[in-house]
């Protein structure tokens, strides 16, 4: 900062809430993500040191906030299927010949989908956008494969510490 120049800037306080140790953020998701991996302090010392185990982290963490994310997003719309919209989602993934033979209604949570039982044996999926389940696999895996990155980084930093400054 140029000399004089700290008399002209102004602090604001910020609200009690808001008030927040360096390296959190306010995602409660991000925070014990973070803490069940042991991704403490030790993560914000890697993000302010710019480490590639510290970006791989990141990576790992939006992939399975994203993964919850759709998910959850696959759940609603099983959520709001009552008998008659069950029927619905029948009749709009099988066409009116296959929907006329259901029987019975089945919701699965792996993969996330609702099953409509055929009379003579057999089943179709619907109720759930076919995006959601796919989504959900790829970015699983990818939070898994990041993650593991991360933790080899880590391992690797914590043998060798002057490596942690390279980028």
């Amino acid at each position: 900062m140029a000399q004089g120049t700290e008399d002209r800037l102004v602090r604001i306080p910020r609200a009690g809430a808001f008030d927040r140790p360096a390296g959190t953020t306010c995602t409660s998701g991000y925070v014990a993500t973070r803490r069940a991996c042991g991704w403490g302090r030790a993560g914000a010392r890697a993000v302010r040191a710019g480490t590639v185990w510290g970006q791989w982290r990141d990576v790992a963490l939006v992939c399975v906030c994203g993964a919850l994310a759709f998910y959850l997003w696959g759940c609603l719309h099983l959520l709001f299927l009552d008998d008659t919209r069950q029927f619905e989602a029948c009749l709009e993934a099988g066409g009116p010949q296959r929907a006329a033979r259901v029987d019975a209604f089945e919701g699965d949570f792996v993969p996330l989908r609702l099953l409509c039982r055929i009379d003579e044996g057999g089943s179709y999926s619907a109720g759930v956008p076919g995006y959601v389940n796919t989504l959900v696999a790829v970015l699983a895996i990818g939070a898994v494969v990041t993650g593991a990155l991360a933790t080899a980084e880590r391992t690797q930093l914590e043998k060798n510490p002057a490596k942690g400054n390279e980028r």
